[in-house]
């Protein structure tokens, strides 16, 4: 890939090619601890070399190979047809809901404790036209199969939903007719595989779309990826852009680079732990 200095050289050939910067974080003093949330987090001075020295194609026109690479990655990683980068975990959620829903009239059906319902400022009814349909869980710890059926998920307190149950009320959905869209909130998956709870694509398989963040723990410096198959990640491209139009661009590639090796490591350790 093309290093920044050697772009601008291309464009200005007089122009010296200039070295790349160093990047030390001497001045800051982060503290080693903060239980706030997992979601205060800083990039390593790695990541912000990467930042400094990654490709700048527009990702509007989908011709930056960083960008490109890093979802199809993510696509692969998760066993979904595609992968779109977005800059945070509510608007990756709503995206994938507003993708979704295409016909009116429709409602979302949520977990009463759930981010969408609790911490996204009414999106759903905001941005989708949809009416917010919040569900308690009988057994007081995850919604199930007759908790959805009687109706017709950060503020859980890090309660891991099981992947079985996840399978059942994910076979239901799709019997119906039309089939239910399911859309995972998955800001913290990544720390649920982790825990044993299941396998990434066992989960993502489950759902039509599934939000996957890069902050919360991980010190990138910016947004999720929404994952759904080709005809999904389009439509929520579309949405994107008509929410903020070129805008992401510039977020998106200054930290692609460094989040796109973060995750290439993150790979090789779940594949590790899975031979264990």
């Amino acid at each position: 890939m093309a290093t920044q200095a050697a772009v601008n050289q291309e464009r200005n050939p007089d122009m010296q090619a200039t070295v790349q910067p160093t990047i030390s974080r001497n001045h800051v003093v982060p503290a080693a601890y903060d239980f706030r949330s997992d979601y205060v987090t800083i990039p390593t001075v790695a990541m912000l070399q990467s930042i400094a020295s990654t490709t700048l194609n527009d990702d509007v026109g989908m011709e930056d190979p960083t960008t490109n690479d890093f979802q199809a990655f993510i696509a692969q990683l998760t066993g979904h047809e595609d992968a779109l980068f977005v800059l945070s975990g509510t608007m990756g959620n709503q995206i994938a809901l507003r993708a979704a829903l295409t016909t009116p009239p429709y409602s979302v059906v949520a977990d009463q404790r759930s981010h969408i319902a609790r911490m996204e400022v009414g999106g759903p009814a905001t941005l989708c036209g949809a009416q917010l349909r919040e569900i308690m869980a009988s057994n007081g710890h995850h919604l199930t199969l007759e908790d959805v059926q009687t109706r017709t998920s950060n503020t859980l307190g890090g309660v891991i939903f099981p992947v079985d149950e996840a399978a059942r009320i994910s076979h239901w959905a799709r019997s119906q007719d039309p089939p239910i869209p399911m859309h995972l909130d998955g800001a913290r998956l990544w720390e649920a595989v982790a825990a044993d709870a299941g396998s990434l694509q066992e989960y993502c398989r489950l759902f039509d779309s599934v939000q996957l963040c890069l902050t919360k723990g991980l010190g990138a410096p910016i947004g999720p990826v929404i994952v759904g198959n080709r005809a999904l990640v389009q439509r929520a491209r579309w949405v994107r852009d008509n929410m903020l139009e070129g805008r992401i661009v510039v977020h998106y590639q200054i930290c692609d680079d460094a989040v796109h090796r973060l995750y290439r490591v993150m790979a090789a350790s779940f594949i590790a732990s899975e031979a264990l």
